[in-house]
């Protein structure tokens, strides 16, 4: 997905005004179970996608993880409603990304339907 960026204004542009560039990074969402039934259990799951995250950082993707975006905010809002927004966040990506055990997480299985559904990239990624 190429994102248009207007009126961007680097750092090292010395003030000589703004300009209009375009990204063509693509972007990759993380696709993983998040809740579990032990505190240690949740605590593996955001650390396995932030190892899977920075993985795709370093590989030149923009990452969307919702574990890390969201971690430890269960409450401010109902879970069904983070479920609904971050699909919504599916249709503007290029690739999710899948961890092993997404199966077991209904919320999980339903954002790979989704991606699935829109055509996106699917990649299944091993963790070790």
């Amino acid at each position: 997905m190429t994102v248009p960026f207007k009126d961007v204004c680097f750092n090292n542009n010395m003030g000589r005004g703004c300009k209009e560039v375009e990204s063509t990074t693509k972007i990759a969402y993380i696709i993983g179970a998040y809740r579990s039934d032990t505190g240690n259990g949740l605590h593996i799951n955001i650390e396995t996608a932030r190892k899977v995250a920075v993985k795709y950082w370093e590989a030149g993707y923009t990452v969307i993880c919702p574990h890390l975006n969201s971690a430890n905010m269960s409450g401010i809002i109902p879970e069904r409603e983070f479920l609904r927004r971050y699909l919504e966040l599916i249709h503007l990506v290029d690739t999710v990304v899948i961890l092993p055990g997404f199966e077991n997480s209904v919320g999980s299985h339903m954002e790979v339907l989704e991606a699935s559904k829109l055509g996106k990239e699917l990649i299944y990624e091993e963790v070790g």
